[in-house]
């Protein structure tokens, strides 16, 4: 920020370019109206993401980030018809994913 900020950039309401990493579990604890045919699985996703912030204008502020990373869907066997599906209907415990995001936002 302070890079930016010598110069002669804004960073107002955080305005710059950063990298994160974008995490996200998702347990199967409490599911409702899945089919009997469906287990729900719990997954883990690990992205790490480049993104941007700018101001525009006097109050508004946009956001965009993408990346590039990997997900393990911990698959059970559903107790009904022995079938290794999810709720997504995908079988493969590894994936690769793709994160894309763009927001607008007002500052008051």
């Amino acid at each position: 920020m302070e890079k930016r900020n010598s110069n002669g950039k804004k960073i107002n309401n955080n305005s710059g370019n950063y990298v994160s990493v974008r995490t996200s579990y998702h347990p199967d604890w409490f599911v409702l109206n899945l089919d009997d045919a469906i287990t729900k699985t719990a997954d883990l996703a690990i992205v790490p993401t480049w993104g941007l912030k700018r101001q525009i204008g006097a109050h508004f502020t946009y956001e965009t980030a993408v990346g590039v990373g990997y997900r393990v869907v911990y698959v059970k066997e559903n107790s009904f018809n022995d079938n290794a599906t999810n709720v997504d209907e995908d079988y493969n415990r590894n994936q690769y994913i793709i994160h894309l995001q763009l927001s607008i936002g007002y500052a008051f």
